[in-house]
């Protein structure tokens, strides 16, 4: 499919020419057909080409991953064997402090980040969903040419990086935030929780706000807005960041619209979604959805008249999840088992119902 793109029904010699310009040259599974074309005996010009930018792009993935095995062994090995087991001062005190502006607020963000800090578990997934952003938005600006772009240098790419990469982020990241935060850390310990949850609950629950928005949401835009401002101007980028930002505030409120648990708290029942399904949302969200929000938000910071009308849009969408979810906040309990949707019998339940019935009727006849 990515090959009928820009080679079908070429000549050789035109398709030598279109490296490497066009956008089918940074695709790529074009890289790795090329190779196959070159294993196999190939001469075209353009698949020699993709053939040795395949090979180079393999060869610094297994750079990579040798030199972070190699850092994280090491960091691993000091940490483990050769530090002195010593308390560490938190370092985030003064800006929980900040966020919290109440103390139970400020306790339970503190457990949040106290956890996230030194469960290996938790770490570990978050580092994953990390490097999930990362490759996406790579993958993304290669799959669009901005990166290696001759003709605008750049000037394209960045323009390409602060249109898409927020949204793509915050996709990405609250999702993996959810996950993470659905994990139970020393899950039998949560009495503590259970017993004094209806001094603050709702606290508790616009700790968990506040902390999500300020480690997954306000990174992005705080490293972002001032590329934009450097390329678009303040009027434009302060335009785009909005619309942006109401969208990232969405997306959090449709993913924690039914969250009513205590983050690490809660026990966990993997695999109630298929891995496929997962993957066509992630699919849907990153390449469908988010690029048609990104041309409608390109549309709406350049037509200054239609601005209005999709701030109004965006803004009232944030608006009604944001009610939605906070619909009954502190009065509810919250959860801290998470039961299966189904509970699965194995049919064992009609077996005997079956057989009951059936010696009844017979003993009925009978008399």
């Amino acid at each position: 499919m990515p090959l009928s793109c820009f080679s079908g029904g070429r000549s050789p010699a035109g398709r030598a020419n279109l490296v490497p310009e066009e956008f089918g040259a940074w695709l790529p599974p074009v890289w790795f057909t090329g190779l196959h074309q070159a294993l196999t005996g190939g001469s075209d010009p353009f698949f020699t080409a993709m053939a040795q930018r395949a090979e180079f792009a393999a060869g610094i993935a297994v750079a990579l991953a040798m030199s972070t095995y190699f850092v994280s062994y090491r960091r691993y090995r000091r940490l483990l064997l050769e530090a002195p087991a010593r308390l560490q001062r938190a370092r985030h005190a003064w800006p929980l402090r900040v966020l919290a502006r109440s103390p139970r607020r400020e306790a339970v963000m503190d457990f949040m980040a106290k956890t996230l800090a030194r469960s290996r578990t938790h770490r570990l997934l978050w580092l994953v969903y990390l490097g999930a952003t990362a490759a996406v938005l790579v993958n993304s600006s290669l799959i669009d040419g901005a990166l290696f772009a001759r003709s605008q240098g750049w000037s394209k790419a960045l323009r390409f990086l602060v249109l898409y990469w927020p949204m793509a982020s915050s996709v990405v990241l609250l999702n993996g935030f959810r996950h993470i935060l659905s994990i139970p850390a020393e899950w039998p310990a949560n009495w503590i929780f259970q017993i004094t949850e209806s001094l603050g609950r709702a606290e508790w629950m616009s700790a968990v706000e506040r902390f999500v928005l300020a480690y997954a949401i306000a990174p992005i835009y705080l490293i972002l807005f001032p590329i934009a401002l450097r390329i678009l101007g303040w009027p434009m980028a302060l335009r785009m960041t909005v619309l942006q930002l109401l969208v990232s505030l969405s997306i959090f409120e449709a993913l924690f619209c039914n969250w009513q648990k205590l983050p690490f708290t809660c026990s966990y029942v993997p695999g109630e979604r298929p891995l496929a399904g997962t993957v066509a949302k992630y699919i849907v969200l990153l390449g469908a959805v988010m690029p048609v929000l990104a041309v409608v938000i390109v549309v709406a910071i350049q037509v200054l008249f239609l601005f209005p009308f999709f701030l109004a849009i965006f803004g009232g969408l944030w608006i009604f999840l944001r009610i939605r979810r906070r619909e009954g906040w502190g009065e509810a309990g919250l959860m801290y088992e998470d039961a299966p949707a189904v509970v699965a019998d194995l049919g064992i339940k009609d077996v005997t119902y079956a057989g009951t019935a059936a010696q009844l009727r017979r003993s009925l006849s009978a008399r």
